[in-house]
């Protein structure tokens, strides 16, 4: 999730101030959950949306490894939509189709008139 789609909306900013304090895990692009170390310094630029600062390596696990906003997967709680939610209509129109295939299909076999 880019620092910019994080400071878009002010509860974006306060849920991951509160996932980080709590020491939850978020889940990042390469669908691995790391846990980051918590820091003032990254809250006091989440607050100020000083956006230069965010979209560096400022954020720890606890391997000690720095990552990037950008590194974090934008999930439903941030307002993403999930693995198949840009097939989800598409998904829900084939089962629709098959309904009524399978309805043709008794229809013939129990010489339902059409």
């Amino acid at each position: 999730m880019a620092p910019s789609e994080l400071l878009k909306y002010s509860w974006r900013i306060e849920k991951f101030i509160t996932k980080f304090a709590n020491k939850e895990p978020f889940e990042f692009l390469d669908d691995k959950f790391r846990t980051l170390q918590y820091s003032e310094d990254v809250v006091k630029h989440l607050l100020e949306r000083n956006l230069p600062v965010l979209q560096k390596p400022i954020l720890l696990d606890e391997e000690d490894v720095k990552h990037r906003f950008g590194e974090l997967k934008k999930t439903a709680e941030f307002g993403g939509k999930g693995k198949n939610f840009s097939i989800r209509i598409e998904l829900e129109q084939i089962s629709n189709i098959q309904k009524i295939l399978d309805k043709i299909k008794w229809d013939i076999v129990l010489g339902t008139p059409q």
